[in-house]
């Protein structure tokens, strides 16, 4: 095992996907996924004549939903 490792350690971190693959599994539409990469938000590589994005690059995209007070109170919280 040399000094890179085991080729499976890192598989979640290299995982490339197309962009037609990206957007299937919810990930954006095909062209905002076009525009993050042109407005560099999201890193890409062109792999033959294919532009293809890291997965955990996806991944760091997602921002978190805070639960507002209108939500919390539409539930019975908070009153």
């Amino acid at each position: 095992m040399g000094k890179f490792g085991h080729p499976n350690q890192q598989c979640h971190t290299k995982r490339y996907l197309s962009l037609k693959e990206a957007s299937a599994l919810g990930f954006g539409a095909y062209q905002t996924l076009r525009k993050y990469i042109a407005d560099g938000r999201l890193p890409a590589v062109k792999i033959g004549s294919r532009v293809k994005v890291r997965l955990a690059d996806l991944e760091s995209l997602a921002i978190p939903v805070a639960t507002t007070s209108a939500t919390q109170e539409s539930r019975g919280g908070n009153k």
